[in-house]
């Protein structure tokens, strides 16, 4: 039965369940045996699981900025920070905007960057918009631009960086 459970919702969406559980707060459905089911949104971020996921990628996205050569030290005056993709917006995501990050050895506290950039906000629709950061991560994730295999370790302040990552997924964490 758990099984077929896990067919079921899987077919239902899971995206689409967990959007209706942070849209509403809450998330009330029926099984396939008839069972009827409710999870709070508090009660979901509690759980072990996703709180030891928000753990992991918070210490992953620290060892990756703890990594950044000292040189970029002066591109840390003003950084921002953009979330994009599905878990943008969940709680525990939102928080790591909010607190101190070591970048090339400097405590850094990022900006947050517009989830939509004034372009895309005043040329396309709110449609557009609202799918905006899922296109984001598409898009980025294709850029020829972001070579892996070639980074740019050392920042030199008269070139502008190519923004090219070494041993970290390009498409996100």
């Amino acid at each position: 039965m758990r099984s077929n459970i896990e067919i079921d919702l899987r077919l239902r969406g899971l995206r689409r369940l967990k959007e209706q559980m942070f849209n509403n707060g809450r998330l009330e459905l029926v099984l396939i045996n008839d069972q009827a089911i409710a999870i709070e949104l508090d009660e979901f971020l509690r759980d072990d699981r996703v709180t030891a996921a928000a753990q992991e990628i918070e210490n992953a996205l620290s060892r990756f900025l703890a990594s950044v050569d000292g040189t970029w030290g002066g591109a840390t005056d003003g950084a921002l920070m953009l979330l994009t993709g599905g878990g943008a917006t969940m709680p525990m995501i939102k928080a790591i905007e909010n607190r101190p990050w070591e970048m090339a050895g400097r405590n850094v506290v990022f900006q947050p960057a517009p989830a939509v950039p004034e372009f895309f906000e005043s040329t396309f629709d709110t449609d557009f918009q609202r799918e905006y950061s899922q296109l984001a991560v598409a898009i980025g994730g294709a850029l020829p631009i972001i070579d892996e295999n070639d980074p740019l370790v050392e920042w030199n302040r008269d070139t502008l960086p190519l923004w090219t990552v070494r041993h970290f997924p390009a498409a996100g964490i």
